[in-house]
């Protein structure tokens, strides 16, 4: 997490919840993953001895587990992350205002309405979004869980292919979240820039409209208007172009790794391999670490964008009215 916004929290007053909810929504991912991985591997080995009769037993019992661990998902979401969520976002709007209201008329006149306005909405938004929007620092955080779990058992399982699988996948992580989405930030602050400005210029069109026909200056405003869009157009591109390279690598890293995988244990089977059940589930887990890796870099690029209205909360709220 960033610094800067964990000191925010806990200035606000929301350090605790968000501590609760992360805690509490933790061990979903890898919770589920156990479970699908023990009821593959139990599937696949019904099927290889013929045991037809075990099947519906099986699904039975899978389907009973999974209801149950969604339903506490669901809980714990609909019951405290939700109402923490809401309740963070009336926190940060409150301190920004009072740090608004405790200033003088001319350090308020530093900043244009329009820029005042975003700081208020779509920045603290974005603060919000890097902490519990989807893909952001919570599931972070719950990926980050399942993939160790993911990995203690794969490691336990057979280290060999455990080892292989991070081959792949730690060169095509560091390349999406380093090199790919390194800029994102910088675009993505540009944009939120370019954005306030595009406020500043709306504004009159709606409130003066008869002031600007009286003065002749609809073409020039309207230009106006046109080229602060398309600047905040281009810098969005920009920021979704590499996050959309940084999918790339993941996906490729995921398909990569599985053929791999695939190949290599097929050469183990009988000796540190048992059977073609246990090879499912080995799949199964590094299926899930990928999975993980994939969510990871998402997230690392959606909060390298959300960063960008991070940066212009904390910005004000440090500031001394």
């Amino acid at each position: 997490m960033d610094k800067r916004v964990w000191r925010m929290l806990r200035e606000i007053g929301a350090a605790k919840v968000m501590l609760i909810i992360l805690l509490l929504r933790a061990p979903f991912d890898l919770l589920n993953a156990i479970l699908t991985a023990n009821v593959l591997e139990r599937f696949v080995r019904i099927a290889e001895l013929g045991e037809k009769e075990k099947l519906l037993g099986t699904f039975l019992t899978f389907l009973l587990l999974s209801a149950l661990l969604f339903v506490y998902n669901m809980t714990v979401w609909m019951t405290i992350s939700v109402k923490g969520t809401v309740a963070m976002h009336q926190k940060f709007r409150r301190k920004m205002l009072g740090v608004i209201l405790a200033k003088d008329y001319g350090e308020i006149e530093k900043r244009s309405n329009g820029d005042w306005i975003t700081r208020l909405g779509t920045d603290i938004d974005r603060t919000c979004d890097y902490l519990v929007a989807p893909v952001n620092f919570m599931h972070l955080f719950i990926a980050a869980v399942s993939f160790l779990g993911s990995s203690m058992i794969l490691i336990r399982m057979n280290a060999s292919l455990f080892f292989i699988a991070m081959a792949v996948m730690i060169p095509f992580f560091l390349l999406g979240t380093i090199v790919m989405t390194r800029n994102v930030p910088k675009y993505k602050k540009r944009a939120m820039e370019k954005l306030a400005e595009y406020t500043n210029w709306v504004e009159p069109v709606l409130a003066s409209q008869v002031t600007i026909r009286v003065y002749e200056g609809e073409e020039f405003v309207l230009k106006k208007v046109e080229e602060v869009s398309r600047a905040v157009l281009r810098e969005n591109v920009k920021a979704h172009l590499r996050i959309a390279g940084s999918s790339l690598c993941n996906v490729f890293s995921g398909n990569l790794g599985y053929l791999l995988l695939l190949f290599v244990g097929n050469s183990m089977m009988g000796e540190e391999i048992q059977d073609f059940a246990m090879l499912s589930k080995i799949t199964q887990y590094r299926g899930e670490m990928t999975r993980d890796v994939m969510i990871a870099s998402s997230c690392f690029g959606n909060m390298r964008t959300n960063l960008a209205g991070v940066s212009r909360v904390s910005e004000v709220l440090e500031e001394r009215g």
